[in-house]
Order: C-alpha cells, then sequence, then structure tokens
C-alpha cells in the first residue's frame, strides 16, 4: 500500500496477535538494509522524518539502478539466517522453541513481491480506498517507490491478481483494527499449512 496507508500499524497488531498465540513475531522490512543505512548516517523516522524519507528514496533508487534486486538479496540473507537461527532453536530444545512469525511492512516493488512468494508468504495490500492519505499531495509521493500502489489504488487491471488479500482502511483505525483482527485466525491457518512440508 501507498506511504501512511496503515501497513505499519497493521503489522504491529500482527505481531500482538502472533505473539499472544505463542509464536516469535519478526518484523524484516524489504528495506530493513536501507534503514540501517539511514540510521548510520544519523537519519531515522521519528527525529527527522523529511531528511530520512529523502535519504532512504535516494540511496534506495540508485542502489537499484546498479542493481534492481540490491534490496531483495539483502532481505533474503536476513531471512536465510532466521530460518538457520530457527532451525538451530528447535534442534537445541523443542519443548521451548516458538516458531518464528516474520512480518513485512515495507513492500513496494514488484520484484519484492516475487521474492514473497518465493518464501510462501502471504500477502496483504492496504488500500486507502476513498479516504484521503496525510500529504497525499506531497511531492514524495511522486517517488517511483509509491508507483505499484498507486497504480493498484486506480484500478491497474495488471495488478489486480498479486496479492492474496485487500483491505480497505477507509474508516476510523478501530473499524480498520476490527477488519484487520477478523483475517488473523485465517492468515494463520493458511501460514501454518503452507508450512507443513518444512516442518515434516
Amino acid at each position: 500500500g501507498q506511504a501512511r496507508v496503515g501497513k505499519t500499524t497493521l503489522a504491529k497488531w500482527i505481531s500482538e496477535y502472533a505473539y499472544n498465540n505463542k509464536y516469535t513475531p519478526v518484523i524484516v522490512p524489504f528495506a530493513a538494509a536501507l534503514k540501517e543505512e539511514a540510521a548510520k548516517k544519523g537519519y531515522t523516522k521519528d527525529t527527522n522524518q523529511e531528511e530520512y524519507r529523502e535519504f532512504c528514496q535516494t540511496l534506495g533508487s540508485t542502489m537499484r539502478e546498479q542493481d534492481p534486486d540490491y534490496w531483495v538479496k539483502q532481505f533474503r540473507i536476513k531471512i536465510k539466517k532466521l530460518y538457520e537461527e530457527e532451525q538451530a532453536a528447535l534442534k537445541a530444545d523443542p519443548s521451548i522453541w516458538h516458531e518464528k512469525v516474520v512480518i513485512v511492512d515495507d513492500c513496494r516493488y514488484t520484484n519484492e513481491i516475487a521474492a514473497a512468494r518465493d518464501i510462501r508468504a502471504l500477502t496483504v495490500f492496504v488500500s486507502a480506498g476513498e479516504r484521503e492519505l496525510p500529504e497525499e499531495f506531497a511531492e514524495w509521493r511522486t517517488h517511483e517507490s509509491e508507483a505499484l500502489a498507486i497504480a493498484i489504488e486506480t484500478g491497474n487491471k495488471q495488478y489486480e491478481d498479486m496479492f492474496h488479500y485487500t483491505l480497505k482502511n477507509s474508516e476510523s483505525e478501530a473499524a480498520f483494527k476490527t477488519k484487520c483482527q477478523a483475517k488473523f485466525e485465517e492468515w494463520f491457518h493458511l501460514l501454518a499449512e503452507s508450512m507443513l512440508d518444512d516442518l515434516c
């Protein structure tokens, strides 16, 4: 979904549900490596939001020009490490093992969606519906990182089957939370089914 549509809020609620159901939630953004680079330079979303966004968009685009899959490769390294840690923890002591649930809150490009599908992730598009987003006409919304979400929001049929689910966040936060929570049990059931082969 577009920036500030509610992706991170949804990720937080999924984390809470996972934790309350004896999973270990781990949030791993596709842009984790990019955010780490920003932090090294002193940019954070909380302290200097505009500079942070500009830095991330500029560095993100620069590296994608050199290699379109640069950030996806960084993401795959993090996922592989988590998988290895999971296997080691299960082997070390199955009695205290809690399965990890990886939550990604910033999928913005088609190659990121393809990478998610490769690891059998369940994908959810968060739509604003008719709701006006904060800074709807800000210049940074014209950046390539917003293009896919905007194309989907405006009805581009090329992308309509790309996600497993679409949720509209077009009312209050409380209404959106109720809508999301109604799906959690179904999502976790589907994820558990898709992972049975690995566990066996």
